[in-house]
């Protein structure tokens, strides 16, 4: 049997063939001319073939007679049984890795784990602990096995004012996404929780510190449904900020986090400066200057002496002044000339935090002094 072959005359007038330059066709016209020959030609060709080749002469066509005396069944069941040996995939002839140059399963094992090996030494030897700072591949690992040894790793998100945290376990760790706020809430695997640091609700500790980018380490109880942070460690303990060192009109505020843990309210109207035959003195008072020189009219004479509410200190003819504001002289004292930076001064006199504040007196008896109050400029 001879198979039908394709001829010049099934090309004639197909394809791009003898058209002229400029076709004049539209975009599919034009594709379907050039696709023309292998639509319409090649593709129905081979179809045709194959049917001829699959018919009961077809192997007659290509010279495979079944030769005479054998039965018709026969080469049927010798093509079923070479088409099953194709499809054995158990290696049939028991061809060996070495007969084919591949390697046995023994050598892939170990050339994987060499290569892993010379991975992770390139990892460390091309610094991914890097020096900017940013986690690298074996700083990864080491966090993974961290967590694993009883600390376990959770994921932390914020939406709005809620922290979510998202893990197992009752110890975790996990690297901030957000800062807190003052107000926020926390919640763990979906359930709101009350969370702790130290004995301090935990938002208002954290407040205004850039948490973002940093591990936090922290206690879950599903139970009593709290969150307890590692930090804390109670109050700020404040020592030396009384009232009375405090000028009127200031207000001294300590806070941890956004937590107030103390506030004073100043109490001192200003500063007393006196200089007698005796030397000199300076006290912080919580007395009005009118108050002051009355007193002072009473007599303050000895070095020792105390003045207003805070005991005196004794100075050597000259103090630097502690705070800016504005002199008031007194003249209840007799005699005698109080002098700023070396300048004689009188009321009104402008001074300054580190400025010298001095006296003259006139005369040497006992009592004969100079004083003057101090009013802080708010």
């Amino acid at each position: 049997m001879a198979f039908t072959r394709i001829t010049e005359d099934d090309l004639q007038g197909k394809g791009v063939i003898g058209q002229p330059e400029v076709p004049g066709l539209s975009t599919l016209e034009m594709q379907q001319s050039v696709e023309q020959i292998v639509r319409e030609v090649a593709i129905p060709g081979i179809n045709r073939l194959a049917e001829e080749l699959e018919a009961a002469t077809g192997a007659a066509g290509i010279g495979m007679e079944r030769p005479a005396g054998m039965p018709e069944e026969v080469p049927a069941h010798v093509q079923g049984i070479t088409a099953a040996h194709i499809e054995n995939r158990e290696n049939p002839h028991g061809v060996t890795a070495a007969q084919v140059g591949a390697y046995t399963r023994q050598e892939t094992d170990a050339a994987i784990d060499n290569k892993v090996v010379e991975i992770g030494a390139g990892d460390m030897a091309r610094a991914v602990y890097a020096a900017n700072g940013e986690p690298g591949v074996v700083d990864a690992a080491v966090h993974a096995r961290a967590a694993d040894d009883g600390v376990k790793l959770y994921t932390h998100t914020r939406s709005g004012t809620v922290h979510e945290f998202t893990g197992s376990g009752a110890s975790g760790r996990a690297l901030m996404t957000a800062d807190v706020q003052e107000g926020d809430t926390f919640s763990v695997n979906g359930q709101p929780v009350t969370a702790w640091m130290g004995a301090e609700d935990a938002a208002a500790m954290m407040a205004g510190q850039p948490y973002t980018g940093r591990w936090v380490s922290f206690v879950t109880d599903a139970e009593a449904g709290t969150l307890n942070f590692e930090g804390g460690g109670g109050l700020v303990t404040v020592t030396g900020l009384a009232a009375d060192r405090v000028t009127v009109g200031t207000t001294v505020t300590v806070n941890q986090g956004a937590k107030t843990v103390e506030k004073v309210e100043g109490t001192v109207n200003g500063y007393f400066v006196y200089f007698t035959n005796s030397g000199c003195k300076a006290s912080f008072s919580g007395k009005t200057g009118s108050g002051i020189n009355s007193a002072a009219s009473g007599g303050v004479t000895s070095a020792g002496a105390n003045f207003g509410n805070r005991d005196a200190f004794s100075v050597s003819g000259s103090i630097v002044c502690p705070i800016d504001g504005v002199l008031t002289k007194f003249s209840g004292w007799s005699g005698g000339t109080i002098y700023v930076n070396g300048t004689g001064a009188d009321t009104g006199t402008q001074v300054k935090t580190g400025d010298v504040i001095g006296g003259y007196l006139s005369g040497g008896a006992g009592g004969l002094g100079v004083a003057a109050f101090i009013t802080p400029v708010q």
